[in-house]
């Protein structure tokens, strides 16, 4: 059962007990001549204040968690208690106050019959086993914090000491619980245990240390990568912050800092940056992170609507220019280190076909075979084909949807059916001479239709930009 939970029904015991009160003045009120019911009411009234003290204790643990969450319609719930406790609460008092008037004057009234309990601040209550405290795992970059938080939760709850000790155990992980391991759970050694481990862990010299150290260590931010610009600038802000937490004059060290911090920039960031500082003033950290703050919104826009798409091709296929270029996303790390090589001259870097010295040196059909070969667009030079390209540009000697430098000459209409014809004598050559008639009509019955598809196999190569070794 939880805290909530518990403090739900103690609300409802609470409520019986200060009903039990208010029935015992009304017996008064009913017969007022009446001693035992007079004693009765007394020992009663006597609990009065410890049962609205804990109520209001219980309400504002409800009260709390009720914070946390959505609302309810348990808040409606609770004040309707209240109003109930609270009618109950002021109805006993006007009880004592008629037929009581000793209770009303002597304050050590409620210590004859009961034992006063210690009130409780609702404000200082906190639901430990409720609260998330970090473990502490030795970082001394941490103590600080660990401690603050501590203290607050634990340290200042009203609790024994010993029960401290033991949460401070619970949030100790590793080798450094063995630092307080061996000592005794008791109420003495728990600010023992807090010395100990204040005196190893709160060094000002170690911590600083460490945090220089953060510094040295950065990654190295890119600017086209918001990511690793903003590792770098949380690094800065929290390192900077605890070194000035720690009463270091760091305001007095930026031309050492940056110094050290933009070495962690890549050059075109580091280009803005020496763009945008004054040449006669000295720069501050601050407007150092204002710098990488600006480009870190910058960058993360712009890998938002800039997401690569994931183009699906077909096996065997080549999808780029470049042969050592795999699809994927690199990292900015990887982009600066890679190079490519040439698939004609295998040079490196390599470069675009367009652009290649072997490939322009090549005849108009050997270059033709070249992005054949390369199952390119014979138009762009793209991995897909020449009927699914988009590039509005075409050859500058014909006007045909191909480049100019696969530009091939073209076949004229007489030229197609020279051609045609010189295949036809060929294979009239093949007729035996001592064939009769029917079988000659019915050879060249079948020579005019090979005739026709010699025609249109012409055709459409020439269309598709084919040489003459292309198709014989």
């Amino acid at each position: 059962m939880g805290v909530y939970e518990e403090a739900k029904l103690r609300i409802a015991s609470l409520q019986c007990e200060v009903q039990r009160v208010h029935d015992a003045g009304v017996a008064i009120e009913a017969d007022p001549t009446n001693k035992t019911a007079k004693t009765k009411f007394k020992i009663m009234y006597a609990t009065l204040e410890s049962v609205a003290n804990d109520f209001e204790t219980q309400l504002t643990i409800i009260i709390k968690h009720q914070c946390k969450g959505p609302p309810s319609s348990d808040a409606v719930i609770e004040e309707k208690l209240r109003m109930e406790f609270e009618e109950k609460y002021v109805g006993c008092k006007i009880f004592a106050d008629e037929y009581l008037p000793e209770a009303m004057t002597d304050a050590s009234l409620n210590k004859t019959f009961i034992e006063t309990k210690t009130h409780v601040n609702p404000n200082k209550y906190y639901p430990i086993e409720k609260l998330s405290i970090p473990k502490f795992g030795g970082d001394p970059k941490e103590y600080i914090s660990f401690r603050n938080m501590f203290d607050k939760t634990v340290g200042e709850a009203d609790i024994s000491a010993i029960f401290k000790f033991s949460h401070l155990k619970s949030y100790l992980v590793g080798e450094h619980l063995s630092l307080i391991g061996n000592l005794m759970l008791t109420d003495s050694n728990y600010d023992l245990a807090l010395s100990l481990l204040t005196a190893r862990y709160s060094n000002r010299r170690v911590i600083a240390g460490n945090h220089i150290e953060e510094l040295y260590n950065a990654p190295k931010a890119f600017i086209s990568d918001g990511s690793s610009i903003r590792k770098l600038l949380n690094i800065i802000v929290e390192s900077i912050g605890a070194l000035s937490n720690l009463s270091y004059a760091v305001d007095q060290w930026d031309p050492i800092i940056l110094h050290l911090l933009q070495k962690k920039l890549d050059q075109p960031l580091r280009s803005q940056w020496e763009l945008l500082v004054d040449t006669t003033e000295d720069p501050t950290v601050t407007e150092f992170t204002t710098f990488l703050t600006k480009y870190c919104k910058s960058a993360t826009v712009c890998q938002e609507i800039t997401k690569p798409v994931t183009k699906v091709y077909k096996p065997g296929k080549t999808t780029t220019l470049f042969s050592n270029h795999h699809a994927g996303k690199a990292t900015p790390e990887q982009l600066e280190k890679k190079t490519f090589t040439c698939q004609v001259c295998k040079s490196q870097p390599g470069h675009l076909l367009i652009h290649c010295p072997l490939f322009k040196e090549k005849t108009p059909t050997e270059r033709h075979q070249i992005i054949k070969d390369l199952g390119r667009c014979f138009n762009c030079f793209s991995a897909h084909m020449a009927s699914e390209c988009k590039n509005p540009r075409k050859c500058a000697e014909c006007g045909k949807k191909h480049h100019s430098l696969v530009h091939l000459p073209e076949y004229s209409n007489r030229n197609i059916k020279d051609r045609a014809y010189e295949v036809l004598i060929a294979k009239i050559k093949e007729i035996d001479e001592n064939a009769n008639r029917d079988a000659v009509v019915k050879k060249i019955n079948s020579l005019r239709s090979a005739y026709r598809k010699e025609i249109k196999k012409i055709k459409d190569s020439v269309r598709s930009g084919a040489g003459e070794e292309d198709i014989y």
